[in-house]
Parts: C-alpha cells; sequence; structure tokens
C-alpha cells in the first residue's frame, strides 16, 4: 500500500492554496466561498488555521485546483 503523503500545515503552503482558490479551475459553491472568506480573514489575524480547517481547506483545494 502507498503511504499516504501529508500537506504541511505552513503560512506558505496555507497562502499559496488560498491564493490559488481565488481563481479556481471549477466553480466553487456557496458554502466554500462563505468558508474561504472566513479562514482568510483568521489566517490574516493568526497566521495559521486550526487542523480541522486545515482539513477543509486541503479538500476544497484538490478538489477545485485539479
Amino acid at each position: 500500500m502507498g503511504e499516504i503523503v501529508k500537506t504541511p500545515k505552513t503560512p506558505d503552503m496555507i497562502r499559496h492554496m488560498l491564493d490559488e482558490l481565488q481563481t479556481p479551475a471549477k466553480t466553487l459553491t456557496a458554502w466554500e466561498l462563505n468558508f474561504l472568506e472566513s479562514i482568510s480573514d483568521q489566517f490574516e489575524e493568526r497566521s495559521t488555521l486550526s487542523d480541522s480547517q486545515f482539513e477543509v481547506l486541503e479538500r476544497i483545494y484538490a478538489e477545485k485546483t485539479s
């Protein structure tokens, strides 16, 4: 079985994902847009996200940028 590679939860990686989702390859839902706006604001204030927020960001990023 293949090893699961975790995306590093670094400020640079979070910023990259948020930036890429500004012009996603696939349309974002209203919920995704609201979620991304919310975590973007939090990221600007705290320079980090919770593990749960990062997992959702990873999922949206994987679905919408490929």
